[in-house]
C-alpha cells in the first residue's frame, strides 16, 4: 500500500515538474521569437519612432529570455525556483508559441501598422501564457510566480505602448 502511495506522489510531482518546465520552455521560445520579430520589424521600419520602439522591445524580449533561461536552468539543477530579488520589480522601476510572432507577413511588402497589429496580438497571447504559468507555478515557487507576475506587467506595458503607436500611425494614414 505505501509503495502505491509513493508511486502516486512521485507521478504527481513529475507531472507538476514537467508542466513547469514545459511552460518555461514555451515562454523562452516565445521571448526568442519576439526578439526575432521585433529586430526584423525594426530593420524594415522607415519611421525612426517605430524603429526605436521595435529595437527596444527586441532587447526587452531577450532580457526576458535570459531571466527565464536562468530560472529554467536553476529549476532543472535543484528542482526548485531560483530566488532572484530583482525578478519581481515592476517594469517601471527597473500553449503553443509557434506563430505568435508571425513574421512571415514582414517578408512581403512591409507595413508598419500591420507589424504593430501583429505585435499587439502576440503580446496579448504572451500575457495569457504567463497568466497560465502563474496559475501553474503554485505557492511553493515564489520566485517563479514573481517572475511571471513581472512578465505580465511588462507585457501590459508593451501593449499600452503598442496601442499608442498604432493610434499615432493611424493618424498619419
Amino acid at each position: 500500500m505505501w509503495f502505491l502511495v509513493f508511486i502516486f506522489l512521485f507521478e504527481c510531482f513529475c507531472v507538476e515538474h514537467h508542466n513547469i518546465l514545459e511552460i518555461l520552455r514555451d515562454a523562452m521560445d516565445l521571448e526568442r521569437e519576439g526578439a526575432k520579430f521585433y529586430n526584423k520589424a525594426a530593420k524594415h521600419s522607415k519611421s525612426e519612432l517605430v524603429k526605436d520602439i521595435f529595437k527596444r522591445f527586441a532587447q526587452d524580449e531577450m532580457n526576458h529570455f535570459d531571466k527565464l533561461e536562468m530560472l529554467f536552468d536553476e529549476y532543472c539543477e535543484n528542482n526548485e525556483w531560483m530566488v532572484e530579488a530583482d525578478v519581481a520589480k515592476s517594469p517601471d522601476k527597473e500553449l503553443e508559441t509557434s506563430n505568435v510572432f508571425d513574421d512571415r507577413k514582414l517578408d512581403a511588402e512591409f507595413n508598419e501598422l500591420e507589424a504593430v497589429e501583429i505585435a499587439l496580438k502576440a503580446e496579448h497571447e504572451s500575457m495569457e501564457l504567463y497568466r497560465t504559468a502563474l496559475n501553474e507555478c503554485g505557492q511553493e515557487f515564489d520566485a517563479g510566480c514573481a517572475l511571471f507576475k513581472w512578465l505580465i506587467d511588462f507585457e501590459k506595458q508593451h501593449i499600452a505602448e503598442l496601442k499608442k503607436l498604432k493610434s499615432e500611425l493611424l493618424k498619419k494614414h
